[in-house]
């Protein structure tokens, strides 16, 4: 809590480990077959996971705290190779904006990304859609 009408919150993504890396597909005679995605379907799913969870987080903290105005909440990944953590994903946002993209239907699961860029967040992905270090809000 930054005073009584700020609040800021910093996670960590969950690995592409906690992805599940397999899919199920229809194959010949009505049967379904599991199948391995490839590496690069199952780092877009990751990411629409990550970006998910500060789209859920963001609507959670207003609605658990119905008095606070503006809301900040910052992704961390641990990368595997032994570095330090790093931010990945920042997205602030005040009250009356969250209610208008709200309202106009722009908070869903499915328009995550589309939600945050119309809040400013600020995130970075490279070509094959892994995520770049970003400074968060402060």
């Amino acid at each position: 809590f930054n005073g009584h009408e700020e609040v800021k919150l910093e996670f960590i993504v969950p690995g592409l480990d906690a992805i599940p890396d397999r899919e199920a597909a229809m194959a010949s005679g009505n049967r379904v077959e599991i199948r391995r995605m490839s590496d690069i379907s199952h780092t877009k799913l990751h990411n629409q996971h990550a970006l998910g969870l500060v789209v859920r987080l963001l609507g959670e903290l207003f609605a658990a705290l119905p008095t606070i105005d503006i809301v900040t909440v910052s992704a961390l990944q641990l990368p595997s190779n032994g570095k330090p953590q790093r931010y990945i994903m920042s997205a602030q946002a005040d009250r009356e904006r969250w209610s208008s993209l709200h309202s106009n239907g722009a908070v869903t699961a499915d328009q995550a990304i589309r939600c945050l860029s119309q809040l400013g967040a600020r995130c970075n992905l490279t070509a094959l859609g892994a995520f770049m270090a970003v400074e968060p809000f402060a």
